[in-house]
């Protein structure tokens, strides 16, 4: 690489930037086949050693670090698929247009994240994330990135995580990949930076309502500070959360509100369903007292009333049937 930078002739700046991302890169990962040496650990060592390694760099993200808690072994892969990153002032991650195909984790420094869609920007600082969609949206959608994140500290550390990467996580399990999707989506929603499209809303909604599986975990997390074994604690709950960033209260908020709407709107349909019923039911009645006033109009023996009334009840009782029937049809249909 140093012979390359030479021959080629490139800017001083652009020789340093590339020599501190290498130098920040070796820092984090090892030289040796690391990946090839956990796949042929036992599950129980290669969790252990993970957890060992990851104390310095990926732990740094919380969410990661609830990840491991609710799902022992999720950093012996994630500690592979996570890419560090590190730029320097003036540097961008990512720019506005450039096609969407990664999250990010923004772990130390500062960056000012401009949204031009919405043309909001803010600062974001450590335990923030970004770009998060890219994870959600479907392969037809040609989802592009909407925010430019650039270093306004002299040094930015983040983590990347690719779709092709999160793809390899989904094959591991689909159930922590999914919990880990809904985690982000919580934090998607909660952020009034980005305005979503609504076929774009509709694939975010669809990560928090896959994320109820996991309602419990989620309830388990919430409001705790210190993770046992982990060496490392959880700071995202202890103070104001600002935009962009992760808490441990999010996905429970956002799924006890999915969960409240639910039942709003399970009453408004049991409520709906007896006014159609007994609508039907009183048209019903009325049809039968029309018919038995009726014959009365006519003058009909006593007899041949008294087999009318007869059979007006048996044909009460067949559109009580009909009723209950047109009911269990409403209920289905609604």
């Amino acid at each position: 690489m140093k012979d390359y930078l030479r021959d080629s002739s490139v800017s001083e700046r652009l020789c340093t930037n590339v020599k501190m991302h290498y130098q920040h890169h070796i820092a984090c990962t090892s030289l040796f086949p690391e990946k090839k040496l956990f796949d042929k650990m036992a599950p129980s060592l290669r969790f252990d050693v993970a957890r060992l390694v990851a104390v310095e760099n990926l732990f740094s993200i919380p969410l990661v670090t609830v990840m491991e808690d609710s799902f022992k072994g999720f950093v012996s892969y994630a500690l592979f698929l996570m890419k560090p990153v590190c730029i320097q002032r003036g540097e961008t991650v990512c720019r506005c247009g450039s096609p969407g195909i990664e999250t990010f984790f923004l772990v130390e420094g500062e960056c000012d994240l401009f949204n031009s869609k919405t043309s909001v920007g803010r600062i974001i600082r450590e335990n923030s994330v970004f770009e998060q969609y890219a994870l959600m949206a479907q392969p037809e959608d040609l989802y592009r990135t909407v925010s430019t994140a650039t270093a306004l500290t002299g040094k930015c550390i983040l983590y990347s995580l690719t779709i092709q990467d999160f793809k390899t996580l989904e094959n591991v399990s689909p159930a922590v990949s999914t919990y880990f999707v809904s985690q982000l989506a919580s934090v998607l929603v909660a952020d009034d930076m980005y305005s979503l499209l609504p076929h774009q809303k509709t694939n975010v909604q669809l990560a928090l309502l896959r994320g109820q599986n996991f309602r419990s975990v989620a309830e388990q997390t919430r409001g705790r500070v210190k993770l046992k074994d982990l060496g490392r604690v959880a700071m995202a709950n202890l103070y104001k959360r600002r935009g962009s960033e992760w808490s441990p209260d999010l996905l429970p908020k956002q799924l006890q509100m999915l969960a409240e709407k639910e039942r709003a709107s399970g009453v408004s349909v049991a409520s709906t369903v007896n006014a159609i019923a007994n609508c039907q039911s009183e048209n019903d009645q009325t049809e039968i007292s029309s018919t038995a006033s009726t014959a009365e109009h006519n003058g009909e023996s006593d007899s041949n009333l008294l087999y009318n009334t007869t059979q007006s009840i048996g044909e009460v009782s067949e559109t009580s049937e009909r009723t209950n029937s047109r009911r269990t049809q409403i209920v289905h249909v609604i």
